[in-house]
């Protein structure tokens, strides 16, 4: 089960045997061997990604919803859903890194230093 309350490193863990088995799902051999290979380039950014408290819940509520519409069959509902995701993943950063930016380099240092929440 993955929960927002994982470890990073459990929860990127998680997430990418996730996505390494819905890669081996895809039925054209060609797309299905760029997305595994970028999933596993992926792997070593993710547990960064997940340091965040806010990252961590935006992932694990998205992969719940997901499952859910591809339980169903809803492809074009899990495909909206994920570039949702992308988006609200992509602005959660931008946020931290914008954050960072506007604070003294000594807050900063610090901050980065520190597991970043919220």
């Amino acid at each position: 089960m993955l929960t927002a309350d994982q470890s990073p490193f459990a929860l990127a863990s998680a997430v990418h045997g996730f996505q390494k088995s819905l890669g081996g799902m895809c039925v054209n051999p060609v797309l299905a061997r760029c997305y595994l290979v970028a999933e596993d380039d992926f792997l070593a950014a993710r547990p960064l990604l997940f340091r965040a408290s806010r990252n961590r819940l935006i992932t694990s509520d998205y992969l719940k919803v997901l499952v859910q519409e591809m339980e169903a069959g809803n492809a074009s509902a899990a495909e909206v859903l994920t570039r949702s995701f992308i988006s609200k993943l992509s602005n959660s950063c931008q946020e931290a890194v914008s954050y960072l930016e506007d604070c003294p380099l000594s807050v900063a240092q610090g901050v980065a230093s520190a597991s970043p929440d919220g």
